[in-house]
C-alpha cells in the first residue's frame, strides 16, 4: 500500500513539474508577443479581440480542470484526493515561477507584485505569498495522507 501511494505522489509530481514549466514557458510567450518579457505592465495588447483577459481566463478554468482531473485520477478516497490536488498545485505553481525566473529572469525578487489569478476577479501581490502558500500545501497534503494512513486501519471517513 505505501508503495502505491508513493508511486502516485512521483507521478502527480512528475505532471505538476511538466506542467508548471508548460504554463510558464506559454506565459514567456504571451508577454513576449505582447513586448512586456519581463512583466513590467508598460505594454498594452495589440492583439485584436478581448485578450488578453477572457483568453487568460479560459486558460486558469483549463488549469483548474487538469489540476482537479489529476487529484481524481491519482486519490481513491477524498483525503487522497485533497492531497493530490494540494500536492500537484504546490508544485505547478513554484515551478511556474521557477520557469519564469529561467526563462525571462523574472521575477527579479520575491518581492515582486505579480497577478495570482483572475478568477473570480484579478487578485495579486508580492510573489512570496503564493510561495509560501506553496509550501503550507505540501505540509497540509502530507497531513492528509498520513491521516489517511494511520485511519487505514480502523474507519474510512
Amino acid at each position: 500500500m505505501r508503495q502505491a501511494i508513493a508511486s502516485r505522489i512521483i507521478v502527480v509530481a512528475v505532471y505538476a513539474l511538466a506542467m508548471g514549466y508548460l504554463e510558464a514557458v506559454v506565459v514567456y510567450y504571451i508577454r513576449y508577443a505582447l513586448g512586456d518579457v519581463h512583466a513590467t505592465g508598460t505594454v498594452t495588447s495589440s492583439i485584436p479581440g478581448k485578450f488578453p483577459w477572457a483568453i487568460e481566463m479560459t486558460r486558469e478554468v483549463a488549469t483548474l480542470v487538469m489540476l482537479g482531473t489529476v487529484a481524481l485520477l491519482a486519490g481513491r478516497h477524498w483525503r487522497e484526493r485533497a492531497a493530490a490536488l494540494l500536492w500537484a498545485f504546490a508544485i505547478w505553481d513554484a515551478t511556474y515561477y521557477l520557469g519564469l525566473e529561467i526563462l525571462a529572469q523574472w521575477p527579479p525578487s520575491i518581492i515582486t507584485q505579480d497577478v495570482y489569478f483572475l478568477l473570480p476577479a484579478p487578485w495579486g501581490g508580492p510573489v512570496w505569498v503564493p510561495l509560501l502558500a506553496d509550501a503550507l500545501m505540501i505540509l497540509l497534503a502530507g497531513w492528509l495522507v498520513s491521516g489517511r494512513r494511520r485511519l487505514a486501519g480502523g474507519t474510512m471517513p
